[in-house]
């Protein structure tokens, strides 16, 4: 049995009516100093929100965030 993850208190939910694209969004918080990001999305094709997804993973590795997707 391994350590139990602690997770961040503050989440931030990428939201499709946001003025901002999705990876725009996470980066903005990131540098607010988020550390917990939940990409949502019901609009974007599953080709479109994978490469969202790959590239909000690679742009919070510098932050040590966690990326969870829904």
């Amino acid at each position: 049995s391994g350590a139990a993850m602690i997770l961040p208190r503050l989440q931030f939910i990428t939201s499709d009516s946001a003025p901002a694209p999705l990876v725009e969004q996470a980066h903005q918080v990131l540098s607010l100093g988020v550390k917990w990001i939940q990409i949502r999305s019901k609009e974007l094709g599953d080709d479109e929100l994978a490469a969202a997804v790959r590239e909000i993973i690679r742009i919070s590795r510098p932050y040590s965030a966690i990326v969870t997707v829904n």
